[in-house]
């Protein structure tokens, strides 16, 4: 199944329910090369990529037990 940047209806591997995933993003790839490209063209916007949503890759994760069912990255 691939996983987007929204919540999915999947079937938990680990509890077997059917639910909506629960996402969280994180720092990935693309956080980190959109940052060296900022800070090469305008070094005082560097934070910008660090701290925008667009950039992160999304974790998705069972409401139930907790358990990761999957990433999307954006690069």
């Amino acid at each position: 199944m691939l996983f987007g940047e929204y919540p999915v209806q999947v079937t938990c591997g680990n509890c077997c329910r059917t639910i909506v995933t629960k996402t969280r993003t994180a720092r990935g790839f693309c956080t980190y090369l959109a940052a060296y490209i900022v800070c090469i063209v305008c070094c005082p916007c560097v934070l910008i990529p660090l701290c925008s949503k667009e950039c992160k890759d999304v974790h998705h994760f069972c409401p139930s037990c907790g358990t990761m069912l999957g990433v999307y990255r954006r690069i």
